[in-house]
C-alpha cells in the first residue's frame, strides 16, 4: 500500500486543490481525500462505493509526474490517516 499527495499547479474551479490518496500494490486507489478551495473537503472510499478503483485506470504515479500540471509525492501512511481522520470515519 502506498499513499500520494496531488496538488494541480492550476486548478480550475470546478476541480480540487489537492487530493491525498491510498493506492493498493496492484494501482487500485482505494481512498481518497479531495480538498477544494471552497475550504470543503470531500472523502471517498471504494468499498463504500463498491467499486474496486475511485480511478478509471491504473495508478501510474511515472505518468502523473510526466503529467506536468500536477504535483505529486509519496507520503506517509499516518499522514493520510491523519487528513481521513478528519472525514469523521
Amino acid at each position: 500500500m502506498k499513499h500520494y499527495h496531488l496538488r494541480w499547479s492550476a486548478p480550475a474551479d470546478d476541480h480540487p486543490d489537492w487530493i491525498a490518496c491510498e493506492v493498493s500494490d496492484d494501482g487500485h486507489v482505494l481512498r481518497l481525500v479531495e480538498h477544494f478551495a471552497m475550504g470543503w473537503a470531500d472523502y471517498r472510499d471504494a468499498a463504500r462505493e463498491e467499486a474496486q478503483s475511485l480511478w478509471d485506470r491504473p495508478f501510474n504515479a511515472e505518468e502523473i509526474r510526466q503529467d506536468g500540471t500536477l504535483a505529486l509525492h509519496e507520503t506517509t501512511p499516518e499522514k493520510f490517516e491523519s487528513l481521513w481522520a478528519k472525514s469523521g470515519d
